[in-house]
């Protein structure tokens, strides 16, 4: 079975997507072993007040309701709020249920309720199974150390640069009629301490001038302003870009 070394060399790992999704295809794996018992069945019997559980197609999922003429198999999508960012349908939860009338189920005469014998047979199935989910537990213990491990760098990265106050940010509009073009960014009042100046470029919504192609190199430094030269590596010449920069005290 695959896994992840979380414990490498440098006693770090990268939390990503990747990697979760990774995880979750090692469980699935695992929720596979229900197939040894066939396609379709119930291993756990629901009623109206517990749920049960039911394999269709060789998937496991919860079952919900009483006894009825149908199962249907209900999907829902669930949004995830983090960091003001909403990630849509980060959630996906499926579930069967009994019904009375139904155009897509599934009749519930065609999927038997698995029987003793049969539920020896998956006794050594289940124990791999649990092995395998407590390998599982083990891996989100990591990562959960990880996280943590993350959590402090960030607030360390965090306390260091809030130490650096920021003097002045803006935009400058700037069209490059030739292989560069040079300018003054003047500061709204003199700065007589030190500091570091940071940057970025982008280019107008209406074109497609690619960014890559354009270098911002600091020409000099003053106390009320600081020079500029932009420049680009290509002969598309004459294109609008925004530069986005920021001063903090050094």
């Amino acid at each position: 079975m695959d896994r992840q070394n979380f414990k490498n060399e440098n006693q770090s790992f990268p939390i990503s997507t990747d990697t979760l999704d990774f995880m979750q295809n090692v469980t699935a794996l695992t929720a596979k072993l229900t197939s040894m018992a066939g396609e379709n069945y119930i291993l756990k019997q629901s009623s109206s007040v517990s749920d049960g559980i039911i394999v269709i197609s060789g998937e496991l999922m919860p079952l919900k309701g009483n006894l009825d003429e149908y199962i249907e198999i209900v999907e829902n999508a669930e949004d995830i709020t983090a960091f003001d960012v909403v990630y849509q349908n980060a959630r996906i939860r499926r579930y069967a249920v009994y019904k009375s009338v139904s155009l897509s189920g599934i009749s519930a005469e065609t999927i038997p309720l698995l029987d003793g014998a049969k539920l020896l047979q998956l006794k050594e199935s289940v124990g791999l199974l649990s092995q395998s989910l407590n390998q599982f537990s083990v891996s989100l213990t990591q990562v959960s150390d990880s996280l943590n491990n993350l959590s402090d760098q960030v607030q360390n990265n965090y306390t260091e640069f809030s130490a650096h106050k920021i003097l002045h940010t803006g935009t400058i509009s700037k069209t490059i009629s030739e292989y560069r073009v040079d300018f003054d960014i003047n500061f709204p009042a003199p700065i007589s301490d030190k500091y570091l100046f940071f940057s970025s470029i982008r280019s107008y919504p209406s074109q497609s001038s690619p960014v890559e192609m354009v270098t911002c190199r600091v020409i000099s430094k003053y106390t009320d302003r600081i020079s500029i030269q932009l420049g680009r590596n290509s002969s598309n010449v004459g294109a609008d870009y925004y530069l986005d920069y920021m001063i903090i005290k050094a």
